[in-house]
């Protein structure tokens, strides 16, 4: 009996041993956390890219969505509601919210379609600009057009996300113009975070329903991101542009400016490309600086989580 017991207990030792080696490596390991969930924000920004990267590429479509020209009819409608503190309500989770994600229920009104790309921030070290603006390892971009495209002009127009140490995103949005332009290159023209006011009738109305919520909603602020580093801490002396033009690399990015589908160009462009060079201009003008460029850190994918959950925060101008 006792040495039968002996045995048991030698046998159920190796047992515990196999278990204990096989659950060894998955000790320490916590289930990555969701970009809505509470902590998101307090992690690397490695790994804020890594759970992004990974919800996009699981909803990745496998035939793109087509425009029905009614996807901006909602925000239409609520620009026109008589409610003018409902209007501004809605607005302000566009221009204050410090989020990766839409707030469930949330659609997008325009900027509907379009693909991401993880991106670096390559410096040039000689601007005067501080903070992000001395370089970014981990950041998305989302490329895409405002609206329903015409048969001979789209409205292109991007979103970037710089991911930050322990704090939110940084994030900043620029287009060449809301009247589009005569082309479907998405990089005919250049970007700038300051643009002109539209003539169009459907937007004129949605600029003016951003009107209720920001004095310059054809602004974006970006001197913010002059005061923090990637890696979370303050800025010492912080130095900012005041706008920001995006010069597209024409020499490897020229597509057919004929009616195509854009998402298809993006879906050709590798890893490792320079996107956009990026220009800096203080406050009262001046010279453009140069201040880095963007390059793709990974291919383009259209997914349905970029189209319907990934949120670019629309910093409000001078904090209005």
């Amino acid at each position: 009996m006792k040495t039968s017991m002996n045995r048991w207990m030698q046998f159920a030792g190796k047992g515990v041993m196999f278990m204990s080696l096989v659950l060894s490596p998955l000790r320490g390991l916590a289930a990555p956390l969701a970009p809505e969930l509470p902590g998101y924000d307090d992690q690397r920004a490695e790994s804020k890219l890594q759970i992004l990267q990974q919800q996009i590429e699981a909803t990745e479509y496998q035939s793109l969505p087509q425009w029905t020209g009614t996807e901006p009819l909602a925000m239409f409608a609520l620009s026109l509601n008589p409610i003018r503190s409902m209007v501004r309500s809605f607005f302000n989770v566009t221009l204050d919210r410090n989020s990766d994600v839409l707030p469930d229920g949330r659609k997008k009104g325009i900027h509907t379609f379009g693909s991401t790309v993880a991106i670096e921030f390559i410096a040039d070290g000689s601007s005067p600009f501080t903070g992000l603006f001395q370089g970014v390892s981990y950041g998305v971009a989302r490329l895409s057009l405002a609206a329903k495209p015409s048969a001979t002009s789209t409205v292109p127009g991007i979103g970037v996300k710089f991911l930050v140490d322990g704090r939110p995103s940084l994030n900043f949005v620029a287009m060449y113009s809301l009247d589009g332009q005569p082309s479907y290159n998405f990089f005919a023209n250049e970007f700038a975070t300051f643009i002109n006011a539209t003539t169009s009738g459907p937007l004129k109305i949605l600029a003016a329903a951003f009107s209720t919520a920001t004095q310059d909603p054809t602004k974006v602020d970006v001197a913010y991101m002059a005061k923090v580093n990637q890696d979370g801490s303050k800025a010492s002396e912080p130095v900012a542009p005041e706008k920001l033009f995006l010069v597209p690399n024409r020499s490897q990015l020229a597509f057919d400016a004929a009616s195509h589908e854009v998402r298809d160009d993006l879906g050709t462009i590798a890893s490792g490309t320079t996107l956009y060079s990026v220009y800096g201009v203080v406050a009262g003008g001046g010279r453009r600086i140069y201040i880095g460029r963007i390059v793709s850190s990974s291919r383009f994918i259209a997914s349905q989580f970029g189209d319907q959950k990934l949120f670019f925060r629309h910093q409000r101008f001078n904090n209005q």
